[in-house]
Formats: C-alpha cells, structure tokens, sequence
C-alpha cells in the first residue's frame, strides 16, 4: 500500500520558522533556471504572485490599495534544470507545475471615468490573488474587486469579505466608513476614502497582505501585515504596502508618495492627487523546501 514518506508541512512558509521537519533551502526572487542538489527527487515548494499595484488618480479622490498576491503550496518532482518564473506587480510566478497569480490592482479616479462608478472599482486577483480596493471622490464610488479562485480551484471571496483570496475593501466616506480590507491567505486591498476620515487598511495576508487605501482630505490607510512581516506606515493621505512572505511593505513617505509592497507579493499602498505616486505592487517569489 502507499504511504506519505514526507512529514507534514506547517501551514505558513518562512525564513523564520520552517516547514515542519524540512529546511527552507532556496528562495527564488528571480526568474530563471534553478538548480537542485543530486539526490533530492522531490520539495515542498510554495509558489507566491505578484502584489497589485494601488489606485492612481487625476486629482484628489480616494484610491483603493492593491491586492496580495495569490499562494500556491505542494509537494512537487524537481530536478535541475526547471525554470522559475517570477511574476511583478500584479503578475504570476509559476515553477514545478505550481503556479500563483497576482492581485488585483486598486480602483482609481480619472477625469475620464469620474462619473462612471464601474470603471473605477478595485480589480480582481487572478489565481488566488487577492481583490483590490474601491475608489471615492465623495461624489461617486465603487466597491471593492473580487478574491480570485487559487490554482487548486479554491473560490475566491467577493468584495469586502474574508477568504482565502480576500476581496478588497469598499470605499469609505462619511457615511460609509467600511474600507478596511478583509484578511486572508491574501489580504485584500484598503478602499479609498472620500473625506476627512481614515481609509481602509489593507487586508491581513498569512502570506501577503494588501496595500492601504488612500484618503482625499483625511489620512490613509496602513499597509496589511503578513504573518511574518508588517505591513508599511501611512502618511496624512497616501496608503502604506502591504507586507509579502520575505519582507516588510514600505511605507507612505510623504502625502501623495505611497508605500510600496513587501519582497514577496504585498499589495502596493495606493495614493491621491494629481502629483502623487501609487504604490507598485511587491514581485513574487519560489520557496523550496527539503
């Protein structure tokens, strides 16, 4: 009869505590091809995409932060030779027959779409992505984009609810103060704020967290934690990064510069007015276990 001759691996991956019984070796930030030691047949690999990017706007609206990137874990044959692919910002990384996609990138404000709510919703992850945040100028809003169904076929959550690919925070305003991202394998996305209140927060990732949500007049939102590193500082408008699996998310540093996403696939914190800058979502990585 058949038996599992590899232990259990823990539920989260990292440089700080390692899959049970079994030794992070290699971390692949880079795509190309990866050697493997004579001798070993099979590793325990966790495929993480790429962040989204934050929202972006003409002029001072509320922009929503950028998705995690999506996580695909197992046990796979390698040998010498297979190519890791890393996805970018929004982008998906595959190795071994594994493979994660990006989150979705956060909803935005033009003088193109200022009155058309759909064209300014938070995007939708892509194979276990997380969603994006909704965008506001107080006059017209969107809600937040969708988790995105994983690799293993896993459904994704719809927008402003928790699940293992989260959906992205909603806008928030005076009278709807509901941005804050939900949490998941990958956290959603922080929803832009219309007023002088606080925009969402990015989602809680155990792997990726998502970007914060920016603010017209009022403050952003801080960048989703990971299980292993925090989430980027707000600043008086802009949204912090969200953290991936191997690093921190930047913070805002000034009211329209926001925070990029963590080494990893954090969500990229999200930013407001016509001089500012989005935060650009954190690469993907290959984690390989044996």
């Amino acid at each position: 009869m058949a038996i599992n001759v590899f232990p259990t691996p823990a539920s989260g991956p990292t440089n700080n505590g390692p899959v049970t019984g079994l030794t992070l070796q290699q971390s692949i930030t880079s795509s190309g091809s990866v050697t493997i030691p004579a001798g070993i047949t099979q590793a325990y690999v966790i495929v993480v995409g790429g962040g989204g990017n934050g929202g972006a706007s003409e002029f001072g609206a509320g922009c929503g932060g950028g998705g995690g990137g999506g996580v695909t874990q197992g046990w796979v044959p390698v040998k010498t030779g297979l190519t890791a692919t890393i996805g970018g910002a929004g982008g998906t990384t595959s190795y071994a027959g594994l493979a994660a996609g990006g989150g979705g990138s956060g909803g935005y404000i033009s003088t193109g779409n200022a009155t058309n709510s759909a064209a300014y919703a938070g995007g939708g992850g892509f194979l276990g992505g997380a969603g994006a945040g909704g965008a506001t100028n107080n006059n017209y809003a969107s809600n937040g984009g969708a988790g995105s169904t994983s690799y293993f076929g896993v459904p994704g959550a719809t927008a402003g609810n928790a699940g293992p690919s989260a959906g992205g925070g909603n806008f928030a305003n005076s009278g709807n103060p509901s941005g804050t991202a939900p949490s998941g394998l990958a956290g959603g996305g922080g929803g832009g704020q219309g007023s002088s209140n606080v925009a969402g927060t990015g989602g809680f990732g155990t792997f990726t967290g998502g970007g914060g949500g920016s603010a017209s007049s009022g403050t952003g939102g801080s960048g989703g934690a990971s299980s292993f590193f925090a989430g980027g500082a707000n600043s008086a408008q802009a949204g912090g990064g969200g953290a991936g699996v191997l690093g921190n998310g930047a913070a805002a540093t000034s009211q329209t510069a926001a925070g990029n996403g963590g080494s990893g696939g954090g969500g990229g914190g999200a930013r407001s007015g016509s001089s500012g800058s989005a935060g650009t979502g954190g690469s993907g990585c290959v984690l390989i276990y044996y």
